[in-house]
């Protein structure tokens, strides 16, 4: 079940997969412009799009104490201006607030029913008419579509 709330978790931050893909974010490179890259955007899954510090790892190939350990450095080196890393992610800045929306405000709650059936809970800002068209119950190619839609 994680997996599949990490692949809806892709769909609907589709804007950081692109960018961690064009700038190799998740591979194993420890060069600098790349670390301070990964540091802006585990800051704006985190408090932007509210992910949890295991969740935003796999985006990236981290685990959760690697992402604890970048937020600290994002808010060092953000709280310094530093005007290294402020270049060094100035690329991101840009990309990520065009693509601003309210995606991040959306939360996941899953109840597992049984072996084959759990019920999730989707809170945030829906258009109506969508909700409205949307059936009772969905399989999770259904849902992913579903956030397709509203990229």
């Amino acid at each position: 079940m994680v997996e599949d709330i990490f692949e809806l978790n892709k769909v609907i931050n589709h804007d950081i997969v692109e960018v961690i893909e064009k700038y190799h974010l998740d591979s194993i490179s420890k060069a600098r412009h790349r670390a301070y890259k990964r540091y802006y955007l585990y800051n704006i899954l985190r408090t932007r799009r509210h992910l949890s510090l295991s969740m935003i790892g796999r985006f990236f190939n981290r685990d959760h104490a690697t992402v604890m350990y970048g937020l600290k450095e994002h808010a060092y080196w953000w709280g310094k201006k530093d005007i290294q890393y402020l270049k060094d992610i100035q690329p991101l800045t840009d990309i990520i607030d065009a693509q601003t929306h309210d995606v991040g405000i959306f939360n996941i709650n899953i109840n597992y029913v049984d072996v084959e059936k759990s019920s999730m809970t989707i809170t945030g800002n829906f258009n109506l008419n969508l909700l409205e068209r949307l059936p009772e119950q969905m399989t999770k190619e259904e849902l992913v579509n579903v956030f397709k839609i509203l990229k």
